[in-house]
């Protein structure tokens, strides 16, 4: 899913980011289809609930958010204060207990950096030998 030039994507997103707003003059992260930013955050979930949901009903607002925790914990080497500080969690044992196990293995699979790397732009892809 990570990398897909035809599935919902990290990466397929940031691609279209790019077209609707190349000078990245919006500050928002997420825009509208017209490349205009959200009036708030609430016109974001709305859009998320009538559109993507429908379509994704695995699509939890959260998906993001833990995919940045896991990331920042592989990153900076499992530092939990600084992951929990980051996230603004009031204890370090929420952070062990919701991010530890899927961070350690986002880390063996993908190595450090994995969520930098997902975001790329993926190459030609090479044919497949049979």
């Amino acid at each position: 899913m990570y990398c897909s030039r035809t599935h919902p994507s990290l990466a397929n997103y940031l691609r279209w980011r790019d077209k609707v707003d190349p000078e990245r003059k919006q500050e928002a992260f997420f825009l509208k289809p017209d490349g205009t930013a959200f009036a708030s955050k609430h016109g974001l979930v709305k859009f998320v609930r009538d559109r993507v949901k429908p379509r994704f009903p695995w699509f939890h607002p959260y998906l993001g958010r833990h995919w940045c925790a896991n990331a920042r914990l592989v990153d900076w080497g499992f530092d939990h204060n600084r992951v929990a500080d980051w996230l603004g969690h009031e204890s370090v044992n929420m952070t062990r207990r919701e991010y530890d196990h899927n961070a350690r293995l986002y880390g063996r699979m993908y190595g450090e950096r994995w969520l930098e790397r997902m975001g790329r732009k993926s190459g030609p892809r090479k044919p497949r030998t049979q």
